[in-house]
């Protein structure tokens, strides 16, 4: 079916749909308030796995792409809008199914919330039907899968042919006398199985936590405190290897930025000393410049003791100006007596 006729075939019935799928897994202890009888229920809504759908063929709903229509949704019965029967609460499909739980409201022993729980805890196997449709975000998302081939939902693998509905949204759901799902039955528990049920989650509470003793408990495959146990084990031994591997990522994270940053210091520390030498080389040249000019000064010093009267400013002057002076004062003795003298002649 292609997904533009499914888009219209959800059209045709306002946007929802409803399939029955799911079961009563036990009903609790009872409390009044308000004239109101109020019933605490847990529903196993739906299953993980494939089933076979009256419109959409072989589906799989994924429960991490669920959205809820409220907070809270309306509970009923067959789907009846004018016939609630409760409210439905929280969720939970840590298991891999989709339960929730819910209240029956009861005002009278006559009506239709009492019947349940009257004819349920004498062995009627009522079921729940779920009605779904459109993700809050006014879409749904389906992924085909072909057959033979894998895909990931609901925390397990699964092989086509079939659809998985990966974005869809919970309206509400509905306690029904009949259902589709064979592989599932309606079972609530009267007084004393309640109260025994109190005790055991109390166990299971107290021995792994509240969130993962209320996984439990509610894990359809586990029957017994010993199953609870191993399957403790296995989510010990899973969260181990997770926590190992988050530690060894972060490990090598921090070595590769110690890396990074020991490169960076020897970087640093090498311009450091490129820099210093320059900085030395400079002081260097100063003190060649400084030593030039000192020698220069004492050689114009020099120049004038030696040329009384003659204004010498450059000790660099050639020997041909030298030459020209002496010629126009070789016929005065003092000037050629000082030149015999500083010549050494």
């Amino acid at each position: 079916m292609k997904k533009h006729r499914i888009e219209t075939l959800l059209d045709e019935h306002g946007g929802k749909i409803t399939d029955q799928y799911g079961m009563i897994e036990d009903v609790l202890a009872d409390t009044v308030k308000d004239g109101v009888t109020e019933t605490s229920t847990r529903l196993k809504v739906r299953t993980g796995d494939w089933v076979d759908h009256w419109l959409f063929g072989r589906i799989i709903t994924d429960f991490a792409g669920m959205s809820w229509h409220k907070s809270n949704l309306t509970l009923d019965w067959n789907h009846n809008d004018n016939e609630e029967i409760g409210i439905i609460k929280n969720k939970d499909y840590a298991s891999g199914d989709l339960f929730c739980e819910a209240v029956l409201l009861s005002r009278d022993k006559r009506d239709r919330a009492a019947r349940i729980v009257d004819y349920s805890r004498h062995g009627m196997p009522y079921e729940v039907s779920m009605t779904w449709g459109r993700h809050k975000s006014g879409k749904m998302v389906f992924e085909d899968v072909k057959e033979g081939a894998e895909a990931t939902v609901n925390g397990r693998t699964v092989v086509g042919p079939g659809t998985i509905i990966r974005k869809w949204g919970m309206r509400g759901a509905a306690i029904c006398s009949h259902g589709v799902d064979h592989t599932t039955a309606a079972t609530i528990l009267d007084s004393e199985r309640s109260k025994s049920m109190e005790k055991d989650l109390k166990q299971f509470i107290d021995a792994f936590g509240e969130q993962q003793g209320l996984r439990y408990m509610l894990d359809s495959k586990i029957t017994s405190f010993e199953d609870a146990e191993k399957e403790h084990r296995k989510f010990l031994d899973t969260k181990r290897d997770e926590q190992l591997a988050t530690l060894i990522t972060d490990q090598e994270k921090l070595q590769s930025e110690l890396k990074t940053l020991t490169e960076d210091r020897d970087k640093w520390k090498l311009e450091a000393e490129n820099q210093k030498t320059a900085a030395d080389k400079i002081k260097d040249s100063e003190k060649v410049l400084v030593e030039d000019k000192k020698k220069l000064e004492e050689e114009n010093a020099k120049y004038k003791a030696a040329l009384p009267g003659v204004n010498v400013t450059d000790s660099a002057k050639d020997s041909s100006n030298r030459q020209d002076s002496r010629s126009k004062n070789e016929t005065k003795g003092t000037y050629k007596d000082a030149m015999l003298a500083f010549f050494g002649g």
